[in-house]
C-alpha cells in the first residue's frame, strides 16, 4: 500500500507533466508550452514596446500642449508681438478692451441661436496675453435667460469692473460683475446695479455706458439713461465688491441742452472726473459736446451742476484716453457731412485742437478711441461714406506729446479690416501694450459679424 501510495502522489504531482501519456506525447506538449511562453514572451516585448511608444507619444502631447498654452502674467515686454488680425468670435459685435496688468481684457456680446428661429446675445469675457493669444475665457452672466449687452469695462492693477445691461423675465436691468487680475470673479453671481436717482427714479435702461476707476480703487460710470425726462447722461459709482458707493445723478440737470448722448467720463490725475456728453436734439444724435468736473468725494457731486460747451457742434461721438502717463486726451468728430474732421485734444485743461482726419480716410470720422504710454498714444477711429452700416473702415494713428501734454506730432496712419466692413454702435478699442506696439479690437460685419482683435505697430 505503501509503495501504490507513492505512485499515486507521484502522478497527482506530475500531472502537468503527463503522467499517465507516453514519452512521445509529452515531447510534443513540452515543445507547444515552449513555444507558447515564447510567443507570449514575444507579445509581452511587444505589449511592453506599445506601451513605451504610447507613453512617448503622450508625453510628446503634453509636451505639445504645454508649448502651445498660452501662459498668463508674461510681461508685455516679452510677449508683445504684431502680427496678422485674429478672429475671436464668428458672430458678436459691441466689442471693448482695456489692459489689466500685463494682459488684455476683451469683452464683447456674442449672438447664440435659441430654438430654430431665434437669437440673444451672451457677454463672453477674454484675457488675452500681449501678443493677443487667448489664455482663458471667464464666465459673465449666470442666467440662462438674459440677454446681456452694452458692456463697459475698466481696470487698474487690482481689479477689473465690467458692467451691462441685460434684459431679464421682469424687465431690463444693469448688472456689474468685477474680477481679480487673475480672472477670479469677485461674487458668485452678478450683482444689480440700477443707479436710483434723487427724484427716487430707478435707471433700468441704458445705451453705451463708459466707465473709468478711481485712485481710490472705486470705478465711476456714465450712463446714457432713459428716464421720464428722456435721455440723460447719468454717474453713478461702485467699489470693487460691488457695493453702490454714491446715488445717481444728472451730470446736468436740465434739459435746454437737449438729449445728453453719447456720454463719456475719465478721471483726471488730480482724482477729479470729468465727463462728456453729446447735447442731441437729432435722431442720429448730432449736436454741441458739453463737459464738465465733479469732485466724487463730495457729499452730492451734482450740485451744482457744472457743465460747458465746447466748440463743436455738429459732434457725433466723444471719447477720453485709457493708458498710463501725467495726461489725459479727449476725441470728438466735427461736423457730420463728408468729409469731417476728427480731432484729439489735452484733456485737462482742453489744451489746442490737434486734427487727425479730414478726408484722410474718404468719409466721415467717427467713434474713436485713445491709448496713451508715458510719451506718445494712438487714436482709433471709424470712418464711413455718409451712412453708417456701409464700407466702414477701422484706423488707427499714432501721435506723441510733450511733458505739458501738448500733441507735438502724429503719423502711422494704419486701416484695419480693409476688407470686411466695420460694425457699429461701438467704435474700434485700442490698448497700449509696450513702445510702439498697441492692440486694436473691433468688430468686421461682412456675413456675420467678427470679432477681431490685432496687435499693430505703429
Amino acid at each position: 500500500m505503501d509503495r501504490l501510495l507513492r505512485t499515486s502522489l507521484l502522478c497527482i504531482a506530475l500531472i502537468a507533466f503527463g503522467c499517465g501519456t507516453d514519452p512521445e506525447a509529452n515531447q510534443n506538449q513540452n515543445q507547444n508550452q515552449n513555444q507558447n511562453q515564447n510567443q507570449n514572451q514575444n507579445q509581452n516585448q511587444n505589449q511592453n514596446q506599445n506601451q513605451n511608444q504610447n507613453q512617448n507619444q503622450n508625453q510628446n502631447q503634453n509636451q505639445n500642449q504645454n508649448q502651445n498654452q498660452v501662459q498668463p502674467g508674461v510681461p508685455c515686454t516679452e510677449a508683445a508681438e504684431a502680427g496678422p488680425s485674429a478672429v475671436f468670435h464668428d458672430r458678436g459685435y459691441l466689442a471693448q478692451a482695456v489692459r489689466a496688468g500685463e494682459e488684455i481684457w476683451l469683452v464683447y456680446a456674442a449672438v447664440e441661436e435659441i430654438g430654430e428661429d431665434d437669437t440673444t446675445e451672451k457677454l463672453r469675457l477674454s484675457r488675452l496675453n500681449c501678443a493677443g493669444q487667448v489664455i482663458d475665457d471667464i464666465p459673465v452672466g449666470t442666467d440662462t435667460d438674459d440677454r446681456e449687452y452694452f458692456p463697459a469695462i475698466a481696470a487698474d492693477e487690482d481689479t477689473v469692473f465690467l458692467v451691462w445691461l441685460a434684459e431679464t423675465p421682469d424687465g431690463q436691468q444693469i448688472f456689474g460683475r468685477t474680477f481679480d487680475a487673475d480672472g477670479e470673479p469677485r461674487q458668485a453671481e452678478p450683482f444689480e446695479v440700477n443707479p436710483v436717482l434723487k427724484s427716487g427714479e430707478t435707471v433700468g435702461t441704458i445705451w453705451k455706458p463708459d466707465m473709468a476707476v478711481q485712485h481710490s480703487g472705486d470705478a465711476v460710470i456714465v450712463f446714457e439713461a432713459l428716464t421720464s425726462d428722456g435721455p440723460r447722461a447719468v454717474l453713478h459709482r461702485i467699489n470693487p465688491d460691488g457695493g453702490q458707493v454714491l446715488n445717481a445723478f444728472f451730470v446736468f440737470d436740465s434739459d435746454e441742452h437737449g438729449e445728453q448722448v453719447e456720454p463719456a467720463v475719465t478721471v483726471l490725475p488730480d482724482g477729479m472726473v470729468q465727463y462728456a456728453y453729446i447735447g442731441s436734439t437729432e435722431t442720429f444724435s448730432t449736436g454741441p459736446i458739453y463737459h464738465g468736473i465733479v469732485d466724487p468725494d463730495a457729499d452730492d457731486p451734482g450740485d451744482p451742476p457744472v457743465a460747458a460747451q465746447l466748440f463743436a457742434p455738429d459732434s457725433q461721438s466723444v471719447a477720453y484716453s485709457r493708458g498710463v502717463g501725467g495726461h489725459r486726451f479727449m476725441a470728438y468728430s466735427v461736423g457730420a457731412t463728408n468729409p469731417n474732421e476728427m480731432v484729439l485734444r489735452r484733456a485737462t485743461d482742453l489744451g489746442p485742437v490737434t486734427t487727425f482726419a479730414t478726408g484722410v480716410t474718404g468719409g466721415i470720422s467717427n467713434f474713436p478711441a485713445i491709448a496713451t504710454s508715458e510719451t506718445g498714444g494712438a487714436l482709433a477711429w471709424l470712418s464711413y461714406p455718409q451712412v453708417p452700416h456701409q464700407d466702414m473702415r477701422v484706423h488707427v494713428k499714432r501721435f506723441e506729446y510733450d511733458a505739458s501734454g501738448s500733441v507735438t506730432g502724429h503719423e502711422s496712419l494704419i486701416t484695419l479690416d480693409s476688407e470686411d466692413n466695420a460694425g457699429w454702435p461701438y467704435g474700434p478699442s485700442v490698448v497700449w501694450l509696450v513702445d510702439d506696439l498697441y492692440f486694436v479690437a473691433w468688430v468686421g460685419r461682412g456675413d456675420q459679424m467678427e470679432v477681431r482683435g490685432q496687435v499693430v505697430e505703429l
